[in-house]
Order: C-alpha cells, then structure tokens, then sequence
C-alpha cells in the first residue's frame, strides 16, 4: 500500500503572478483585442458570465458570443497561455515535494479546477514541481470536488493509500475537509499581506483596477519566491512597490524630454539603478554616479564664501550644529585645526549667533587656514569636473537628468553650481519626493514625482536608511588611478553587501522583471501602488514585521532605525514626543505591538504636535 502526498495546486504549489484567475481574463481580452475597446469589452462580459466545469465547456458558448475574428479552440487557447505565462513555482512547497519524494511517498497533485489535468501538469513539470509520472487529479475531470469531500473519498478509494498527506492553502477544501475524510492535512499560506490586502481593496474601485492586482500578485510571488523572510515581505510589500513605479516614470519622463542617460546619484540611487536595469530601456542609458553631498561640497566651495557655503546648511542657520560634524564634512577636525593652525573652538555645538559667526570667520576669513582651505576646494573641484567629464555629463553630446530620493535638494544646487561655474549647462534632476522648502529651480529644474505634501515625510529615515540600502560608503571625494577617477571613500570603508543589500536587490530585480512583462501600465495605477504602499508604512496603517529595520543604522545621530525601547525610553517618545531613533512610530510599534501601539499612537501624536508648536514659536 502506498504512502501518499497530494498537494494542491493554485496558490499552494503554483502561484499566479497575476494573483488571481479574474485578473487571467482582461489580459486575454487585451492580447486578443489590443486596439479594438468594443470587443474587449465583450469578451470580459461574456467570460465572466459564461459558465462550466471545464475550459472546453466554459468556451463552448463562445461561439454565439460575436468574436468571428476567432475560433472557439483559439479563444481557448489564448487563456491558456495567459495562464501558462503566469504560474511559476512555490518554491517553499517545491522543497516540501521534494522531500516527501525522498522518504519514499507516491506525489500527486489534487486541484478543484476548471482547466485540464494535461495542461497542468505540463506547467508543474515544466517548473520541477511534478515528474513525468506523478498523477494531476482536477475536479473537472474526477467529476468531484475537495470543497465537498467527495474528491478526497474517489482517490481514497481509488488508491487505498496506507498513509495520505496533503498540504493547500484553502482552510476548507485543503484542510477541514481533508481531515473530516481521514486525510492528514496542513495548511500552506499564501494568504496577502495586510498591506496587499489593503491595495486589493483599492483596486476593486477602479476601471482598470486589475492591473493594480496584477502588481500585488508580483508582490507576494517575489516575497514568497524569497522564503517569505521578514526582509523579503518588506522589500516585496514597501520598497519595490515605492520606489518602481518612480523608476518606470523617470525612464518615460526621460523619453519624453530626449534624455541620453539617467544617472542614478550614490547611495540611494543603487538600488534604483538595479530596477531600472532590469527593466532594460533601450532608448536611455543608466548609469551609478559617485556623487553626494560631502563629495560636492568643497568643489562647491572653491569660490565661495561664508553666504554661499550657508546656503547649502539645513535651514541656513548653523545653530544647534556640532562643530565637530561641520568640520567632518568640510574634511577637517578640530585637532587639524588646533594642531595646524592653531584655532580653538570654545564651543562644542553653536548655541546663538555670535558663535555661528565665530565658526564663520575661521573658516572663511582666517589668514592661514582659509588659503589653505580654498587651495583644497581647488584641488577638489578640478577632481570634480574630470569626474564629471569622465562620465559624460559635461563635454558631451550626451543629456543627462540626475535620479534622487529628493527633500531639500542641496546636492541638485552644488552640483548645478560647479557646473555654471565652468560654464556647463545645468543638468536637471528627477526625485522621488520633494520638502516644502525645496530649494528653488534658480539652482536646477527638477521634477518631484510625489510633489510637496504627497509624501509622508515620517517615512523619510526609513527611505533614506532602509529602502536605500547599499553596498557602496558614502562618496567623500575623488582621486585619480592611473588615468581615471575613482571615487573616494572614508577611511576604512569598501564595498560590502550585507542580507539587507542582498534580498533588497534580488527581490527589486525580481519584481522589476515581472512588471515589465505586463507590458504598458496606467501611469496612475502605479502613483496608487506607490502612495498607498508608503503612507501605510509611514503611518503604520496596517500590521506589519518591522523587525528588518533593527538590522541598519539609522544616522549619525541615531544609532538604530528601529529598536527594542526601554521602559524610560518608551515614555519618553509617547508623553515628550522624544528623538531616540530614527524611526520612532515604528520602534513604538516594534516595542508594544500593533494592538497597544494603536492605543498610544494618539498621545504621541499630540505631544508631537505641542513640541513642534513650541520649536516653531522658539524660532521665530
């Protein structure tokens, strides 16, 4: 007698890139009539409508229903290939198949199904899940159901197997009812996500909202094709679907404004490069461009002075600044200073303006360390401008546009800066998001794709050290090997990828491939993808495994993102609104839990409000 394993098939052992079988019949309609709205139309009418047990059945009316320009087995066949197309494996029960073969158990794939035994098993063949002689049983053509029990009592008593397992992923048909028949079951879940979930309700409001569930379904394949670890849940729920349809859109905005290549600027540009990559444009090129704040800045400053230099500082005031951190990034210290030129600071951080003036006159006005520092900015510049050269955004033919997670846009001004003041056109820049300050198109065009207001800026930690995780350090400056310039890094940093780095790529890269091969999308189906993926992450709408947010840093100024708060800790944030992390909703939510933190989150809110109120009322 046999040892049996049966497994369901749809959403257990294949799943459906598309994410389910309503989204399967308005691509068939669009491949059949790409150009021709009437009978698109028409066939979705008579597809939902039709009824059978069996494809051949279903298509039987087809017929009668007005599509002369095809047969009926044509017709047929179209969503067959559709469907074929949009099953891949599960490789979590793939693994599991695998197993049960080893330890000596006959495999059998069971499915309440109206398409033929045949065909599915050429699918499950062709992706490792099933062998040439495993057995396919549908419900279609056993002319029984799991759903009712009366399946599971035909193969019983058709094989009379000693011991029978079966996994699926339908609490009733794959599990209740495989037990009540003597069947030992367990559950495989494919369930969505709450935020999945949440875009599937979206998507049952718009005309179009099918496309919209096609990218959900993207979303849960590759997290589920990743093991469905927590980081490659976040990856696949919040950051491919924030930052794709960003990427997508620059790629077109670059078409339409003649564009030669898009360079994504270091880090956060990494991981949109490797989406854009994938995505494989053939009319613009892509390009990683070592260029950041701390990299421009003294180019920057070759010819500036105390006004200019302030123009590129938060707020355009020094207050409050740590003179040590201002020193770091005009690539000094205060023991050079000491040391070399004999300056001391008798301040630690700028407290008012008299000490921010002090600061300023060392810097700009000193009769030995200000030579010195403009010999440097010079030296940098030149550096700079070979860089720049070398890549192909000045002294070629080639137009470039700039891509960039965005807020202020200090990069986009010193960037701009040098460049005019070489005489070079200004190269303009696409970013994801913008502040309400953002710096003025005097210092270069720009084009926000969320615009002021539309980007919750609570996610702006988690954007910056999370979603744009990279294996590349921060870009200080530039030197040159042999006849090229490379950037430099700060000491004892390279090149090192981490889990983060590595499931963040594979999961974009991923989905970024699947997204392409649906061809065209609404423009503002993917704005929807994106805004509804980020505001629940911003503002913890929905439950969610921040746990991969505790494994980066999240600044200089706050050693963790997300973490494991103290009692003291915990009342800080909620009754002072307290800075202890970078991310402090979601290091609440990570401490009490989703239940208690919807209870809490109110409090902090207010006392968040109050806090700002008084800085404001303090600043003026």
């Amino acid at each position: 007698m046999m040892k049996l394993a049966t497994f369901d098939i749809f959403d257990t052992t294949l799943l459906r890139k598309c994410g389910s079988p309503e989204v399967v019949q308005p691509i068939v309609a669009h491949r059949l009539f790409p150009t021709d709205r009437c009978r698109r139309e028409a066939f979705l009418a008579w597809r939902l409508t039709a009824n059978g047990n069996a494809i051949t059945s279903i298509y039987a009316s087809a017929e009668e229903a007005g599509f002369d320009s095809y047969s009926t087995d044509s017709l047929m066949q179209a969503e067959l290939n559709v469907e074929a197309e949009m099953l891949t494996a599960n490789p979590m029960v793939q693994a599991k198949i695998k197993d049960y073969r080893k330890q000596g158990y006959v495999i059998k794939f069971v499915s309440d199904m109206y398409l033929p035994s045949d065909f599915l098993k050429r699918i499950l063949i062709r992706e490792q899940c099933a062998l040439l002689d495993d057995e396919v049983i549908v419900s279609c053509e056993w002319e029984a159901r799991k759903d009712n029990g009366s399946l599971y009592q035909r193969v019983r008593a058709a094989y009379h197997p000693k011991e029978w397992i079966h996994h699926g992923d339908n609490r009733w048909s794959d599990v209740t009812m495989a037990r009540k028949n003597g069947v030992k079951a367990f559950l495989i879940d494919t369930q969505y996500t709450a935020i999945e979930q949440r875009i599937l309700e979206a998507a049952q409001n718009l005309r179009d909202g099918w496309q919209l569930t096609w990218l959900v379904g993207i979303s849960r394949t590759a997290r589920l094709q990743q093991k469905n670890t927590p980081e490659a849940v976040f990856a696949a729920d919040y950051i491919v679907p924030t930052y794709l349809p960003f990427v997508i859109d620059a790629i077109e905005e670059a078409k339409q404004q003649h564009i030669d290549c898009l360079q994504f600027l270091s880090r956060d540009g990494y991981i949109m490069l490797e989406m854009a990559k994938a995505l494989a444009p053939t009319e613009v090129k892509l390009n990683y461009l070592f260029a950041s704040r701390q990299s421009l800045r003294l180019a920057y400053l070759k010819n500036g002075n105390a006004e200019t230099y302030l123009k590129i500082v938060d707020k355009h005031s020094l207050l409050s600044k740590n003179i040590s951190d201002l020193l770091w990034q005009l690539q000094t210290t205060p023991k050079e200073m000491r040391e070399k030129f004999g300056i001391e600071f008798s301040y630690r951080k700028i407290k008012n303006e008299v000490e921010e003036q002090d600061f300023l006159n060392k810097i700009f006005h000193h009769p030995q360390f200000t030579p010195y520092f403009k010999n440097k900015c010079k030296k940098a510049c030149d550096l700079t401008i070979d860089y720049f050269r070398q890549e192909k955004i000045i002294g070629d033919t080639q137009h470039s546009m700039m891509v960039d997670v965005g807020w202020l846009g200090t990069s986009r001004l010193m960037l701009n800066h040098i460049l005019k003041e070489h005489s070079y056109p200004e190269v303009p820049t696409y970013y994801l998001g913008v502040r309400a300050d953002v710096l003025p198109r005097s210092n270069g065009d720009y084009i926000p794709y969320f615009r002021i207001g539309q980007l919750d800026t609570m996610a702006t930690a988690v954007i910056e050290a999370y979603f744009s995780a990279s294996p590349y350090p921060t870009t200080v400056g530039y030197h040159k090997e042999h006849t090229h310039i490379v950037p430099t890094f700060p000491d004892g940093k390279t090149y090192q990828e981490n889990d983060v780095v590595r499931t963040n790529r594979e999961t974009a890269i991923n989905m970024a491939q699947m997204v392409k091969e649906i061809g065209t999308i609404d423009s503002h189906i993917l704005y929807l993808w994106a805004k509804i993926s980020i505001d629940s992450l911003a503002q913890l709408k929905d439950k969610v495994n921040l746990s991969p947010l505790t494994k980066v840093d999240a600044s200089d100024i706050f050693v963790s993102l997300v973490k494991r708060l103290s009692l003291i800790e915990l009342l800080n944030v909620i009754f002072l609104a307290g800075r202890v992390s970078g991310f402090d909703r979601g290091s609440l939510y990570y401490t009490l839990g989703n239940r208690f933190y919807r209870l809490v989150i109110p409090i902090h809110n207010l006392t968040s409000r109050c806090r700002s109120y008084i800085y404001r009322k303090l600043m003026r």
